[in-house]
């Protein structure tokens, strides 16, 4: 019915709020495993952009003062 919920009232309470389901840490360590993966991808884009451009001496960052 529109306007009830699970419990049988017309407005929400505790025991109509989603139960957990499952082995917590097996799903955190499903997430936390992606979650590391794009963290090492994201530092070895940066590490290798850094790489390429000191190879072909872009980034000089102001290392010298300017005449």
């Amino acid at each position: 019915k529109v306007g009830y919920f699970a419990s049988g009232g017309t407005h929400a309470v505790f025991s109509d709020m989603p139960k957990p389901e499952g082995d917590f840490m097996q799903q955190w360590s499903a997430k936390n495993s992606k979650y590391n993966m794009v963290l090492l991808t994201g530092i070895l884009a940066m590490v290798g952009s850094i790489a390429l451009g000191i190879s072909l001496g872009l980034p000089l960052l102001n290392s010298t003062v300017p005449d």
